[in-house]
């Protein structure tokens, strides 16, 4: 068994982070914070989670949840799938499938 970030765990090509970072980088989301990067960590979750650009752009269109743990970040979701954005770097974070909470 391998842990999260382990040497077996699936990355993304060069080709597939060239294609996320022209659909995502520089785009705005729905409260007008630009995407600046996209972090390592946040690569290696499209990597394992196979979330398309698409399905990213849709989450950028919906209006972030109010998430207080994490008052520098905003999260938004999209049919189960969430990107945490840091408000002050435009750096994605992570990306996560689950549950909006309520």
């Amino acid at each position: 068994m391998h842990g999260v970030g382990g040497e077996n765990s699936p990355k993304l090509s060069e080709k597939d982070k060239k294609r996320y970072e022209r659909r995502i980088v520089g785009k705005k989301t729905s409260t007008g914070l630009e995407v600046k990067k996209i972090s390592k960590h946040a690569e290696q979750r499209l990597a394992e989670r196979k979330l398309s650009p698409k399905r990213i752009e849709m989450m950028m269109e919906q209006e972030p949840v109010d998430d207080e743990k994490h008052d520098n970040c905003e999260i938004y979701w999209h049919n189960g799938s969430a990107m945490v954005l840091d408000k002050h770097s435009g750096t994605v974070v992570t990306f996560m499938w689950g549950r909006k909470k309520k």
